[in-house]
């Protein structure tokens, strides 16, 4: 699409299911395509949500140079955990100033679970600990680990 990289810009993420899948997705369509390692899809997930629209005061704020899709994005990234379930990490506005993040969660197989916010963008879901990294008290990066108290009772289905 070119021009400069920013919060709206398209782009495209995967990320392995296990040993077995691997998850596809492109940001501006709210769509998930597993493939096998073989590369044969094996489903396809469309989620059914409106788009949100990129206002004028966004673009302006972002800069004249950038290059914007039709409307914001939908995610900017795709993880999984060690139950095959999907993370979508949500796409916020550019005024929201809470590290807080949004994701959507599907099974192994693509079907909506849930929704649930993370104190951070996760960089690592494993066991029952979501990893993220933060700025510590003297400025320098951390490694920071938040137990996810329900992980036994979330759903895989």
């Amino acid at each position: 699409m070119g021009g400069m990289i920013h919060p709206y810009s398209a782009n495209s993420f995967f990320c392995p299911i296990g040993n077995t899948m691997l998850c596809y997705g492109e940001n501006t369509r709210y769509q998930l395509i597993l493939y096998d390692f073989d590369g044969n899809v094996k489903s396809v997930m469309d989620r059914d949500e409106k788009p949100r629209s990129i206002s004028s005061k966004e673009k302006k704020f972002l800069g004249k140079n950038c290059v914007f899709p039709s409307h914001r994005p939908f995610f900017k990234k795709l993880m999984s955990d060690d139950k095959g379930r999907i993370y979508a990490i949500r796409v916020k506005s550019v005024w929201d100033e809470n590290k807080a993040e949004k994701a959507d969660i599907f099974s192994r197989h693509g079907r909506y679970l849930y929704r649930t916010e993370f104190p951070a963008t996760p960089s690592l879901i494993k066991n029952d600990s979501v990893y993220f990294i933060d700025e510590g008290q003297d400025g320098l990066k951390v490694i920071k680990r938040v137990k996810i108290r329900n992980y036994l009772q979330m759903k895989e289905e």
